[in-house]
């Protein structure tokens, strides 16, 4: 074999590998998804030019209420109970050692205030399959006294 052909070989053989690699970096992340119970399915309204009335979606369950998010999705938060609560959005996936660059979202909310939240993005906080797909997760460290609203456009 010449010095030519072994040249042109090895550089076709630095490139091959090297396109390996960047369609490995691009390719999404293998995620291991959190075994969630049923969530209980809330609907997001649509605000537009239109007055609307947001509806107030209490979260009855420790297992939160899923809201189909599009990623525009804004909630409005609602805190009756005489103490300060805490809301969290889960992220759907297990943490995977050195690569955990989002966990769940928490915030705390005082005593009979409302707060404005989001927006979400899906590839973090949508459910990729089960009861929940397509859906994000919405706790409180109340569930008799948290009311929410998901408004989206």
């Amino acid at each position: 074999m010449n010095l030519k052909r072994k040249m042109f070989l090895s550089g076709l053989t630095v490139v091959v590998v090297a396109l390996f690699v960047v369609a490995i970096a691009l390719a999404t992340p293998f995620k291991l998804q959190k075994a969630n119970a049923a969530a209980i399915v809330k609907t997001a309204q649509t605000v537009s030019t239109t007055i609307i009335t947001p509806t107030m979606n209490t979260i009855t369950s420790t297992d939160g209420i899923a809201i189909s998010n599009n990623g525009d999705m804004v909630l409005w938060i609602t805190n009756n109970a005489l103490t300060t609560v805490n809301v969290t959005i889960t992220v759907p996936y297990e943490p995977i050692p050195g690569l955990d660059l989002v966990s769940d979202l928490s915030a705390s909310i005082g005593a009979g205030e409302s707060r404005a939240w989001g927006p979400f993005d899906p590839t973090y906080f949508n459910a990729a399959s089960g009861t929940n797909k397509g859906q994000m997760i919405i706790k409180a460290s109340d569930t008799a006294s948290v009311t929410v609203a998901a408004l989206t456009w």
